[in-house]
């Protein structure tokens, strides 16, 4: 008797349905979103990505068309501007498969990103765990339509992060909650990364640059700053690895250590763990950063003895006194911002919240005043499968 009750309620949920439910061939399946800011008529712009089904079809007129199909709409808020969109665009937006979103920098610098993810976290469709990129000195609606010569443009936008972000270091894979939390502090500053174009920005935006060997692309570079919700500056190069070394999310990385005649050698990094620890001594910050590192020789461009223990301890010697001099070159340059992107002050909370509590109101004048300490054991493991380099 009880199995028939159990059948007869699942063929009656089955002939209910669902309210939810939306058929496939009336919903625009959005992976990426881009959002720009019209200073002028105050107006939010906000780019859909949407994949096109007649590419991802295997019929015959599969590759005729380009992989996605992009629109945009104005509104004074980003919902707004999201329900305009049915303007111009037949099917509704389906926002769960959203790979990245992208913010234009004219947004970051004037109208600031300290209200704009609140339609994320009251709409349930959208998922805070999507990573954010900005367009550096160009529109959000740029970067995202540049077509690239594999893939779909939001997932290689979002796979180029990704991989920049484990093997280089000097990008991060920024989710939304994550900078909401740091917006959310007292005592740490959100970075986000920065991306552009390199090339002619018109033959991106066409199908043409399918058929170029040498195509328009886009090109991560930098890491933003932001205070108090706006964008401040860039922080580049060996500097931008610093905020990932100190936070520990760096998983890996290339360390250059001069060898002579202009000639390096190469360790890739393979462990870095670091602690960082925040005192008041009179008045001011002490910060410390330990950091212990591990690296293999993946290449050498000079005659340096590698095969004796003296040759790798000397190495060893400056590797440590490389990455230590990159992460204060990174921190030292947070300082001239006066923008606390480690998180050096929600340490200090956690620690001793009396403490934080008498400098909670002026971090951004006290941060830049702090002393700071670097040590550095950095142990090389291996050479790889050669252990003498060709003569030179």
């Amino acid at each position: 008797m009880i199995r028939v009750i159990i059948a007869v309620s699942m063929f009656a949920l089955l002939l209910g349905g669902c309210s939810s439910y939306s058929e496939l061939n009336k919903t625009a399946v959005i992976v990426g979103l881009g959002i720009d800011y019209d200073s002028k008529k105050n107006l939010y712009e906000v780019t859909f990505q949407a994949i096109n089904p007649t590419e991802k079809s295997t019929s015959a007129s599969a590759g005729r068309a380009l992989p996605v199909v992009v629109f945009s709409s104005k509104g004074k808020t980003i919902s707004e501007a999201a329900r305009k969109s049915t303007e111009r665009f037949s099917r509704e937006n389906d926002y769960s498969h959203i790979a990245i979103i992208m913010i234009g920098e004219e947004l970051a610098r004037k109208a600031g990103i300290n209200y704009l993810f609140d339609v994320f976290e009251r709409d349930g469709r959208i998922r805070v765990n999507v990573p954010l990129m900005i367009a550096k000195k160009e529109k959000a609606k740029n970067v995202m339509n540049i077509l690239p010569s594999i893939e779909d443009p939001a997932a290689s936008l979002e796979s180029k992060l990704k991989n920049s972000a484990q093997l280089l270091g000097e990008t991060s894979y920024t989710k939304i909650y994550q900078v909401i939390a740091a917006l959310e502090s007292n005592g740490e500053e959100p970075v986000i990364s920065g991306i552009g174009i390199s090339g002619n920005v018109e033959q991106g935006l066409t199908k043409k640059n399918y058929e170029k060997l040498f195509y328009t692309h886009t090109q991560l570079n930098g890491l933003g700053m932001f205070k108090k919700g706006k964008l401040i500056g860039w922080i580049e190069g060996n500097k931008a690895k610093s905020v990932q070394i100190i936070k520990n999310t760096i998983k890996g990385s290339n360390l250059s250590l001069y060898c002579s005649k202009k000639n390096y050698t190469s360790l890739q990094l393979r462990y870095s763990k670091s602690k960082a620890k925040v005192i008041m001594r009179d008045n001011k910050p002490i910060i410390t950063v330990n950091v212990k590192a591990i690296g293999v020789i993946d290449e050498s461009l000079c005659n340096r003895n590698i095969s004796s223990l003296s040759g790798i301890k000397s190495f060893e010697k400056e590797a440590s006194s490389n990455y230590g001099k990159l992460i204060r070159e990174g921190i030292d340059y947070a300082q001239d911002y006066k923008c606390d992107v480690f998180g050096f002050g929600e340490m200090l909370r956690k620690s001793n919240l009396k403490e934080w509590q008498k400098v909670q109101g002026k971090w951004e004048k006290t941060f830049p005043k702090a002393e700071v300490q670097v040590t550095v054991d950095f142990k090389i493991e291996g050479t790889g499968m050669r252990v003498q380099p060709y003569p030179f």
